[in-house]
């Protein structure tokens, strides 16, 4: 069937419900696009290919399905939600896009129940979200340039386990953030995160904020990865810095690489990173771990707090202060904070000798034999409007329902821009 609208299109809401198997193509527009909610459930398969987005809505997309859904995109998003996301049924979701996000959601990102989702960008964020996202229970395998997962409100974890890898060719990377709140990882998740480029964090967050929460991180009965490298190409190739450090502020060509990194400014609490018996392997190749809080008066000092687990690499790892004043142009500001690293003096630069490039904490049972524990601290996008393009349509065994539109309706979806500026000390991190 050709057609020179949407694949398969409707004014309301669009349900998808049974065995079979749907595909829907357009070589111009989108596959599958409703004015309200779209709602694919059953046990049958999916297949929306758009030059456009693949799946979107106005409201509100849910996928409860034990089949596999596959939502392809060119231009746009693999799966636009300008409402909430809901993936549940224990079925497979792959979504995927060329120049965009591979999953778009203005609401929140709910995915539950045994559901596999893998998502992939080739030149944006794999998951974007205005709101908050939540695994629990499923599975989640994130690939994005730039950034893997970035939402604005918040990232729980709860019993999932998590893939992210984020590259960029010389600028700044995050493989799993989130602004204005925080990151909860628990109930036995297991998380490995990978970001590759000059300014790059493998799992951050931050909160510049005044009266509003987040910039925290907590880990608990987990397990977790998390690396950050330098990458850079062109010129002579990699800029690695990590055999000749002298404590001074960065070069102009030298990164700032962080595995776990949380910050704050007038935020409501200080930054604060908690591993609670959990196992975490960090790597950063300015730092593995580092907690920072800014401040005009030094009374706000980030933490890390560490219990049921202890420091097994470096050799005589510890969590050390970290503290440094600027004078900049619009006043002075105060920079206190912790990090991993060996010896008692309090350090005033990220790029220290005494700060570990890599860290292992585990709960004691995961020791090594012999080993000597370390001390430890308790503790804006825009959606386009859309031109007539041409589609085909393919469907078989399985029922759709919704009021069909004569043509696809234009829409937008707006996201909200964040700048995120690089601390003082902490030289030129953009995030």
């Amino acid at each position: 069937m050709a057609s020179s609208r949407d694949a398969i299109t409707s004014v309301g809401n669009i349900n998808i419900d049974g065995a079979g198997t749907v595909n829907a193509t357009s070589t111009e527009h989108d596959a599958i696009d409703a004015g309200g909610d779209v709602a694919i459930k059953g046990s049958g398969n999916v297949n929306a290919t758009g030059d456009s987005d693949g799946i979107r809505a106005d409201g509100n997309i849910t996928i409860d399905n034990s089949g596999t859904v596959t939502a392809k995109a060119t231009e746009d998003q693999g799966i636009d939600a300008n409402e909430n996301l809901i993936i549940k049924g224990g079925g497979k979701v792959e979504a995927s896009s060329i120049k965009d996000n591979a999953i778009w959601a203005d609401g929140n990102i709910e995915i539950s129940d045994g559901s596999q989702v893998k998502a992939s960008s080739e030149e944006d964020a794999a998951i974007d979200g205005k709101n908050s996202l939540t695994v629990t229970n499923a599975s989640l395998n994130a690939s994005g340039v730039g950034y893997g997962i970035y939402v604005y409100k918040g990232i729980t974890l709860d019993g999932a386990t998590v893939t992210v890898r984020a590259s960029s060719d010389g600028g700044e990377v995050s493989a799993l953030f989130t602004d204005e709140d925080d990151i909860v990882i628990k109930n036995g998740s297991t998380v490995d995160a990978l970001a590759e480029g000059r300014f790059s964090v493998a799992i951050s967050t931050s909160n510049f904020y005044s009266g509003e929460a987040g910039g925290h991180i907590y880990i608990s009965d987990s397990v977790v990865k998390a690396i950050a490298r330098y990458a850079e190409t062109g010129g002579d190739g990699p800029d690695h810095y990590s055999g000749d450090q002298d404590g001074e502020i960065a070069p102009e060509r030298r990164g700032v690489n962080f595995g776990i990194f949380a910050r704050t400014k007038e935020g409501i609490t200080p930054a604060t990173i908690s591993i609670l018996r959990s196992k975490v392997t960090a790597e950063g190749d300015t730092a593995a771990i580092f907690a920072l809080a800014m401040s005009a008066d030094g009374k706000a000092i980030g933490t890390i707090e560490i219990e049921g687990a202890t420091i097994q690499t470096p050799e005589g790892g510890k969590v050390i202060d970290y503290r440094n004043k600027e004078e900049l142009s619009d006043g002075i500001v105060y920079e206190a904070g912790q990090t991993i690293g060996t010896g008692d003096a309090v350090i005033d630069s990220p790029y220290n000798e005494a700060v570990a490039k890599s860290t292992v904490i585990a709960p004691p049972e995961e020791t090594k034999p012999g080993e000597k524990p370390g001390e430890t601290k308790p503790g804006s996008k825009s959606k386009s409007a859309k031109t007539t393009k041409t589609v085909a349509v393919a469907v078989t065994g399985a029922k759709i329902a919704g009021k069909l539109a004569a043509t696809g309706d234009a829409s937008s979806a707006a996201i909200v821009a964040a700048a995120l500026a690089g601390t003082a000390a902490i030289a030129a991190a953009p995030w």
